[in-house]
């Protein structure tokens, strides 16, 4: 309170007398109000701060004989939410204090999301590894990874992370996509990856027969296998070529076989070759050798030549034509019969067959064809009888001769060769 004087009045009419008066001065009021604040999940709290409102006469915050203190229960450690700011204690003869409350909000902490997959072979499982990571603490809860944009697979986090399998994914890129959904104290992200899967080697065999008479039918038979175990059994074509030249394509079955028949090889040797194409999820490959093929012919118009058993050893030259037949050939039976030129026109199979027999005629060994093939199937005979005008003996077996220019079907124009194979 403050004195009010009066004094100083005059006037001629009356005398004047003086009571003193009160000047009554009240606190000013201020309102103290705790501003609000925001921090992320795991960070330190920031600093507490205050708004002023009711200083009169140039007075500051640093007027007041006791500061304000502020305080509030959010922790760094506090999950996501808001937490009250409270405002109290400030102290000052001149005001009359009140308080607003304020309000720490906690957001959710960001969080970093990749995925991981490693290059596999066709038939493997693809392990694909996602992982959810923040700047504070282990993030919880459920990841997705979407794969080739197909629906979404959900797994739970361990530890930040989680295992998605993927069983035997076809050979290629598959993109994924995965999602990690905001929970909790942690907002949301998403990572992007790429499985690569490779195509699965195949190993190619290839099997033909060893020989054939021309104008039978010769099976070719390629087998594809995968060689990454599981992988299961390849599919497609496989391209048989003799040489240079494309016979055929096989498809490969379920049991990964491909086969291709022809009857029109040529007479004589044939190299062929098989090509697997592959597929999606396979490689190609090819038979690691050529196999051969040597096909063979008959004399023409029926007959067939003979040799004796004692010469018929795989390579050895041999002669199955000639006036002096049997000083080229040596029989286990009878000595070679000097009327029998070689051949014997009278079969009882055609073709010969090992277990048959065969007859001809002295002299010019009846009926010769006049040309002969360049590989041609020769009757060994163990036996060279002539009785009457009938000269007979066995067939032990058939050979395949590789036949010498300068025959000629004058028994002087000798027929000769080389033995390329023994017929089973």
């Amino acid at each position: 309170s403050y004195p009010i004087t009066a004094s100083g009045a005059t006037s001629s009419n009356y005398i004047i007398s003086y009571a003193p008066g009160t000047l009554n001065v009240t606190a000013a009021a201020l309102t103290i109000t705790a501003n609000n604040q925001t921090k992320v999940y795991g960070a330190a709290v920031p600093a507490l701060t205050a708004s002023y409102a009711g200083f009169v006469n140039g007075d500051t915050a640093a007027s007041l004989t006791t500061p304000v203190s502020l305080a509030t229960t959010g922790t760094a450690a506090s999950a996501v939410g808001s937490y009250p700011i409270t405002a109290t204690s400030a102290a000052s003869p001149n005001y009359t204090i009140s308080y607003v409350a304020g309000t720490l909000t906690v957001t959710q902490r960001g969080t970093t999301t990749a995925v991981s997959a490693p290059t596999i072979t066709y038939a493997a499982n693809g392990i694909v590894t996602v992982t959810v990571s923040s700047t504070f603490g282990v993030v919880p809860g459920n990841v997705t990874l979407s794969v080739d944009g197909g629906a979404p697979l959900t797994q739970t986090l361990a530890g930040g992370s989680a295992t998605f399998t993927l069983a035997s994914p076809n050979a290629g890129n598959h993109p994924l996509v995965a999602s990690y959904a905001a929970q909790g104290n942690y907002s949301a992200s998403t990572g992007s990856g790429t499985l690569h899967v490779d195509q699965s080697p195949t190993a190619t065999t290839l099997t033909v027969p060893a020989v054939q008479a021309a104008g039978q039918p010769v099976t070719l038979t390629a087998t594809v296998v995968s060689v990454a175990p599981g992988s299961g059994v390849p599919n497609g074509t496989v391209t048989f070529t003799d040489g240079a030249t494309v016979l055929g394509q096989g498809t490969v079955n379920a049991s990964g076989v491909a086969t291709f028949t022809t009857s029109s090889l040529a007479i004589g040797p044939h190299s062929i070759t098989a090509a697997y194409s592959g597929s999606s999820n396979y490689l190609t490959s090819n038979a690691n050798n050529p196999a051969s093929v040597l096909i063979y012919g008959y004399a023409a118009g029926g007959g067939a030549f003979v040799i004796g058993d004692l010469n018929a050893v795989n390579g050895n030259a041999v002669t199955f034509w000639s006036s002096q037949w049997e000083k080229g050939n040596s029989l286990t039976g009878p000595k070679a019969n000097a009327s029998f030129k070689g051949f014997a026109n009278t079969l009882s199979a055609t073709p010969p067959a090992a277990g048959g027999t065969w007859t001809t005629g002295p002299g010019n060994s009846s009926g010769p064809p006049a040309s002969i093939p360049a590989y041609m199937a020769v009757i060994v005979a163990s036996t060279d009888v002539k009785s009457g005008s009938v000269i007979s003996g066995n067939t032990v077996k058939i050979v395949i001769v590789r036949t010498n220019a300068g025959y000629a079907a004058n028994p002087g124009s000798a027929g000769t060769g080389t033995i390329v194979a023994i017929l089973p």
